[in-house]
This record gives structure tokens, C-alpha cells and sequence, in this order.
């Protein structure tokens, strides 16, 4: 169960969460992401489908995808700066906030790339 100081703290990193993906989205591309599932979906052997049922398997694969780093960013920001991360999201832009992850994480890109690689080894030996 949540107590009164834990609850602001999961709301936040929620919101954090959805307003990171629906960034993504609006985007319409992470840079990467999307070849990254176009290559699981070739490793699992899913090239064969209807186009249709495959369109939708890369666009779930992709929600997953950024779901995973998305929850990363959250569990590796330091506390003392979720303030700033805040205002940051309210008013800058994205590459704002990319520099200011980057700066607040250390060793970013490689562990999201560990997070991709985890997600890829899960995905083809469920």
C-alpha cells in the first residue's frame, strides 16, 4: 500500500512516463527504435505476416520498447533532480530534455542499450 509520501512520487513518475511516450509518438520515430523492432520482428521469423497484423506487431513491439526505456530514464533519475525534470517538461524542448538526461544519467546510452538488449533477449527465448 501507497503512503501519503510514496503516492506523489509514483503519480509523477507516471505522468513522467506517459508524457515521454506520448512525446515519442507525436514524433512518430525514436531514432533507432524502429529498426531495432523491424530486426526482432525478422529474428522471431514474423516477416511472413499480413501486412496489417505485422504493421500492428512492430507498433506494439515499439510501445513496449519505449515503455522499458522510459521506466529506465524514471528509475535513474536522481531524486534531487526530479524538480528540475519537471519544469523542464512543462516548458523546454526535446532536446532540452535529452541533453538534460543525459547530463542527470550517467552512462545513459549504454544502458539503455543494455535495456534493448534485455528486451530482445526476452522477446526471441521467452
Amino acid at each position: 500500500m501507497l503512503d501519503l509520501f510514496t503516492w506523489p512520487v509514483v503519480a509523477f513518475a507516471l505522468a513522467l512516463v506517459y508524457w515521454v511516450s506520448t512525446m515519442a509518438r507525436a514524433k512518430k520515430a525514436v531514432p533507432g527504435l524502429e529498426d531495432f523492432v523491424d530486426r526482432l520482428v525478422a529474428e522471431k521469423g514474423m516477416t511472413g505476416l499480413d501486412p496489417e497484423v505485422l504493421a500492428q506487431v512492430k507498433h506494439d513491439l515499439l510501445d513496449r520498447v519505449e515503455d522499458r526505456i522510459n521506466a529506465l530514464i524514471v528509475e535513474k533519475l536522481p531524486p534531487e533532480s526530479l524538480e528540475d525534470f519537471e519544469r523542464l517538461l512543462d516548458g523546454g524542448d526535446e532536446k532540452e530534455i535529452q541533453a538534460f538526461c543525459q547530463t542527470q544519467i550517467p552512462d545513459l546510452d549504454q544502458k539503455i542499450a543494455a535495456e534493448l538488449l534485455a528486451f530482445r533477449q526476452t522477446y526471441l527465448n521467452p
